[in-house]
């Protein structure tokens, strides 16, 4: 069970953003959505901001210390560490009673806390 729960293999630096994950993402949605919350909220300058992006719903409790997610909870921002964890667009669908197209919308969402 421990493996499963820190099973997320990937990490990367991009710009602002250190991002632990597993499965793939298009890495542009999140370059686009973060550039449309900084213009819409007038942000002048970058911070780094975490994101963990969780492919098991045991890796999404871990994250967010949340015991039993309902399902319509796809993500939680953790503003003392300025942490977002998300479900990846594949969990999403199995895990929540939305879509995968709902991630964009999701990382937004996030990132406006």
């Amino acid at each position: 069970m421990i493996e499963n729960l820190l099973g997320l293999k990937k990490m990367l630096k991009r710009n602002n953003f250190i991002i632990k994950y597993e499965e793939e993402f298009d890495l542009k949605i999140l370059d686009n959505v973060y550039k449309k919350v900084k213009e819409f909220f007038n942000v002048k300058s970058d911070f780094l901001i975490r994101i963990i992006i969780c492919s098991t719903k045991e890796d999404f409790i871990f994250y967010t210390g949340i015991d039993d997610p309902q399902e319509w909870m796809i993500g939680r921002a953790i503003i003392s560490s300025n942490t977002l964890v998300v479900y990846s667009p594949t969990a999403i669908e199995k895990y929540t009673k939305k879509t995968r197209d709902d991630f964009e919308g999701l990382l937004a969402h996030e990132l406006s806390h």
